[in-house]
């Protein structure tokens, strides 16, 4: 079974991200528990197994959780609650990777007592404040909100929604089916009218909106928002250069290596498109030529 994170654009303000979860039907109280999992290593996300109950079940809550951060998958954090109290986190040092490869994690409920294992090896236990309701078994793969203190801002780079949408859009253009515009205008309609970044085969966004803003017949609505985005985020480069010493497209935190092609995709560039002569296409304006 694999459990996954998604792109679900529904709207500008909702969270564009869908995770997969398996819960039993049936509830289950004191034994041994155990899962064979391979973890995502992403800022943002938590990869789970646990048991858990609560008020949707009209229960007290009562948990117990295996979870391994995204942001460091060297560790996997152990938890619980009875009626709701927790704060019991431990984090356990694992000694590999736990993105790379399966490995059986494992906790036994008991009455009096709560004991962890990773690979059949005693990780931790705990006697106090145990959980007493039954629970439902399940498992999760989600991005978190508002949570960055302890899961760092979730890394949506790793998804090909950018790849999706510039497909979309191309095609759209290219052959004027609206069926490839209701993807446009639906599941991705937050990030089309998001501002874009570099032009780069990691975020194609930009591509998706420049092959949008040229096709004929499109939504003028959807058109108009997705032209505003493209044409903030080189104004955007614009005040970056303003503010530099050097009057360079480039933020201090993005010289990586090779970074002046980076700066160069911002800029005019004769063998492909760039962010200046694009918005100089779409709405000329001197500052975009200099």
């Amino acid at each position: 079974m694999q459990l996954i994170i998604d792109d679900d654009f529904k709207s500008a303000n909702e969270v564009p991200y869908s995770g997969g979860e398996f819960r039993s039907k049936a509830f289950y109280g004191y034994g041994r528990y155990e899962v064979s999992l391979k973890a995502i290593k992403n800022d943002g996300v938590v990869s789970s197994f646990f048991t858990y109950t609560g008020p949707s079940d009209n229960n007290p809550w009562d948990e117990i959780d295996v979870e391994v951060l995204g942001k460091d998958t060297r560790k996997v954090q152990f938890n619980y609650f009875r009626d709701g109290k927790g704060e019991h986190e431990y984090m356990y040092d694992l000694g590999f990777d736990a993105s790379e490869d399966f490995h059986t994690y494992a906790f036994e409920w008991h009455k009096d007592k709560i004991i962890w294992f990773v690979d059949g090896k005693e990780a931790h236990r705990v006697d106090k404040a145990i959980p007493v309701i039954k629970g439902k078994i399940m498992m999760n793969a989600w991005a978190g909100k508002n949570v960055d203190a302890w899961l760092n801002h979730f890394n949506d780079k790793k998804t090909d929604a950018e790849e999706r949408a510039w497909l979309a859009a191309e095609l759209f253009k290219t052959t004027g089916d609206e069926v490839y515009e209701d993807y446009l205008k639906g599941k991705a309609k937050a990030l089309m009218v998001r501002k874009p970044g570099f032009f780069t085969w990691n975020d194609t966004l930009a591509l998706a909106q420049f092959a949008y803003l040229t096709s004929r017949g499109a939504d003028e609505e959807l058109q108009a928002k997705t032209r505003t985005a493209f044409l903030g985020y080189a104004d955007d480069i614009c005040a970056k250069i303003a503010k530099d010493g050097f009057a360079c497209a480039l933020a201090p935190n993005e010289y990586t290596w090779a970074s002046t092609k980076n700066a160069l995709s911002q800029g005019e560039i004769p063998t492909r498109p760039s962010t200046w002569k694009v918005a100089g296409f779409l709405l000329p304006k001197h500052i975009w030529m200099c």
